[in-house]
């Protein structure tokens, strides 16, 4: 229908919420065998177009891979192609830490999952915007130019990139800049111009640049489920100066009022960046009105389960307790959660929570007592590294 509709290709990915991961296997396994339904020559069209793409990201986070990581998104590479054999494209992308404090083209990462594609195409995706993200400005034409030309020498066709920005109409003098070189030096390797892009932004966007694709998608802003007929609830990314609210009310009810030693420029450094280690749902009552409440969560991983989704903290509002808000909001993460095919679901409550503990019993959570929690602070930690480094 995509296809259809004129798109020349789309590109499937899960979890939007955490800046998208892989697709499962298992939906790519379904959507093979209608795949294999059309007639032959669609089906060869579409394979042969390139016009079937996935995302190859196996945890939210940074884009700096480790060997173990590496090794992660070759054999999730592996499950994909093999679940869906009709798969013409990839968009992966990994950078490296450089001594100056920034961010540069991992290329021999880059490489190792091209010689994997089986003469599918590469797509180096959003990690690119991280990169240049990390250069101080104003970034000068020849740190651009170098930053192309090692995308260029991963092997990639295409560039989905925003200009470094937010959104693409925000980085379009940036993508005029980087049409402009890559027209010159690399007319193989395209510019898809990518984020907050829908029908209604191109003109903004055309009016400056006219990139080679661009990238057409949906935000988490859909309205959720009513919690009662006149009181409707809507998901969405929370405002940065709502959270150290939330957060206090939160901390106040848990009766630990001064634990609190976050601010919202470090909420805006972690999960407004780049690279968020952290995602936050808001609900909002009225349409997209007042934000009644808050889940913080991020992806973490078991050895026994693989991925993980940790949900740090939820609030509600006192006002919207017991009306279906926590029910409503716990329901999207589990979806989340499901997206990104996470082996548990995992969040903690204090013992004496009783309506809280009774709450999650009733959506059919366990309450695991075997496990005691240890942790450190900011004082035992340092003790701790002074201590060995003294040789204590």
């Amino acid at each position: 229908m995509a296809l259809r509709s004129g798109c020349s290709s789309v590109e499937l990915c899960s979890a939007p919420a955490v800046g998208g991961l892989s697709p499962s296997c298992g939906s790519l396994s379904i959507l093979s065998q209608a795949l294999s339904s059309l007639p032959a020559s669609s089906s060869r069209r579409i394979q042969a177009s390139n016009s079937l793409g996935v995302l190859l990201r196996c945890r939210g986070g940074g884009f700096r891979h480790s060997p173990a990581d590496l090794r992660a998104a070759l054999a999730e590479l592996s499950c994909m192609l093999a679940a869906c054999p009709h798969i013409g494209r990839v968009a992966f992308g990994a950078a490296k830490a450089c001594p100056d404090g920034t961010l540069a083209v991992d290329v021999p990462a880059m490489k190792t999952v091209a010689r994997s594609l089986s003469g599918r195409a590469l797509t180096f995706h959003r990690a690119f915007d991280a990169i240049l993200a990390s250069l101080p400005p104003p970034v000068s034409p020849g740190r651009l130019h170098a930053l192309l030309d090692s995308v260029a020498a991963t092997g990639a066709t295409r560039l989905l990139t925003s200009g470094g920005c937010g959104t693409a109409v925000e980085g379009r003098a940036m993508l005029r800049r980087i049409q402009a070189y890559l027209a010159r030096a690399h007319p193989a390797l395209e510019v898809v111009a990518a984020a907050g892009l829908s029908a209604a932004q191109l003109p903004a966007l055309l009016e400056v640049v006219v990139p080679s694709h661009v990238h057409l998608g949906e935000g988490l802003r859909a309205a959720a489920p009513a919690v009662t007929p006149d009181d409707p609830l809507g998901f969405g990314q929370d405002e940065p100066e709502l959270d150290g609210r939330k957060i206090q009310a939160l901390a106040e009810y848990e009766k630990e009022p001064d634990a609190v030693n976050t601010s919202v420029p470090v909420f805006l450094r972690d999960g407004y960046g780049d690279s968020p280690i952290f995602y936050c749902l808001a609900l909002t009552s009225g349409g997209g009105g007042e934000v009644v409440g808050t889940a913080f969560f991020y992806i973490a991983y078991s050895t026994w389960e693989g991925r993980l989704l940790y949900l740090e903290d939820l609030y509600i509002a006192p006002e919207f307790r017991g009306r279906g808000a926590g029910k409503a909001i716990m329901l999207a993460l589990a979806k989340i959660a499901r997206e990104i095919d996470a082996g548990r679901f995992v969040w903690q409550a204090f013992d004496w929570n009783t309506p809280a503990i009774d709450f999650y019993k009733s959506i059919g959570a366990s309450v695991v007592t075997e496990w005691v929690d240890c942790r450190m602070g900011r004082e035992q930690i340092a003790a701790f590294v002074e201590g060995h480094v003294n040789g204590e």
